[in-house]
């Protein structure tokens, strides 16, 4: 065990490795855009740290199902929303990608004015949430509205509300969709039974009562609103992302990592992230070959279970231990994972 430790403790601080991930990265992503020019990205951060002393910076592929992981960077918490860190990601993210490709950026109300110019600059199509106290301008008029006197004319089918600038003190031109998602009537209760009642879960409450603003580049004009708020829901597939990587019960379990240096977090995410796509590959072949989880009366669960659950299962029973999958079923499953990918 302690020869298996250390070849671990060689690994993250392999200096050859640490150079050489951004191919690693470009060669994944390479392979799954064979042939789509035009996808969607989300971005996010994340923390990596109990202490929030080491952020993550994520570009993750939208498909069916979970987000595929395309590039990611670890930042200390001084840098965390930096302009210069963003516009280098975005420069290293557009390297590793085929030079016909001209992806959909996602993001959410975190990323504001000065990241969609910096999108515009880099010829990156983009789209996200407007919320608080940010202005918009209608074009043609000059009035300054705050985005939430937009909120009552709200409804569950998607709006166009045609073209307007986005922040006073730094104007954007966009065009803006107003959607509200029907009310599921959930309710965080506390373990008596009750409804909770604390800060957080009302804040948690409200962001989901919210309706959505979203801010989409001229560019993209040819989207309607049903697909502009289709396209924006899956967002959240970058959260289940993080969760896949940092969870000790459902995912990998990196939050249970002692390492504190951003390098080595750094190749722990690359290992996390070739760990998921090898999972992705499984789950493919099996799902081919046929394969379904057996829960007894739960048919409807097995039916609903995701690509990555499917081959966690596959691994975790003996018989399949010994197994090997042909050539040809992993090229099948890797095309198959590059139809899932969303494309316009």
């Amino acid at each position: 065990m302690r020869h298996r430790i250390k070849r671990g403790d060689r690994l993250l601080g392999n200096l050859h490795l640490s150079h050489e991930k951004l191919d690693v990265y470009r060669a994944m992503a390479r392979r799954i855009l064979i042939g789509n020019t035009r996808p969607a990205i989300i971005i996010d951060w994340s923390d990596l740290s109990a202490d929030r002393s080491q952020h993550l910076l994520r570009a993750a592929l939208i498909v069916k199902g979970r987000a595929v992981v395309l590039y990611e960077e670890v930042h200390p918490m001084k840098q965390y929303g930096s302009p210069k860190v963003h516009e280098r990601f975005l420069r290293r993210l557009r390297a590793l990608l085929p030079q016909s490709c001209r992806p959909v950026l996602v993001t959410d109300a975190g990323f504001r004015a000065s990241w969609f110019k910096l999108c515009e600059r880099l010829k990156f199509d983009w789209m996200g949430r407007i919320r608080n106290r940010d202005m918009v301008h209608p074009l043609g008029t000059t009035d300054w509205l705050g985005c939430k006197s937009l909120y009552p004319k709200a409804a569950a089918t998607p709006q166009d509300e045609g073209e307007f600038e986005y922040v006073r003190s730094n104007p954007v031109a966009c065009r803006l969709v107003l959607y509200k998602k029907p009310n599921c009537h959930r309710q965080a209760k506390t373990a008596l039974g009750k409804r909770a009642r604390c800060g957080h879960s009302l804040k948690q409450a409200k962001t989901q009562t919210e309706p959505w603003l979203l801010a989409v580049s001229p560019s993209l004009a040819e989207l309607d609103a049903r697909t502009v708020v289709d396209l924006y829901s899956g967002r959240m597939q970058i959260e289940q992302s993080f969760r896949d990587v940092k969870n000790p019960r459902w995912g990998l379990g990196l939050s249970l990592s002692q390492t504190t240096r951003p390098d080595r977090l750094a190749i722990l995410l690359l290992i996390g992230a070739l760990a998921i796509f090898a999972l992705w590959l499984i789950g493919l072949v099996a799902q081919a070959r046929g394969y379904r989880v057996n829960f007894s009366s739960r048919a409807r669960a097995a039916a609903t279970l995701s690509i990555i659950s499917l081959a966690r299962w596959w691994l975790e029973e003996p018989v399949h231990r010994t197994i090997h999958f042909r050539k040809r079923e992993v090229i099948t499953a890797l095309e198959a994972l590059g139809n899932m990918t969303w494309k316009m």
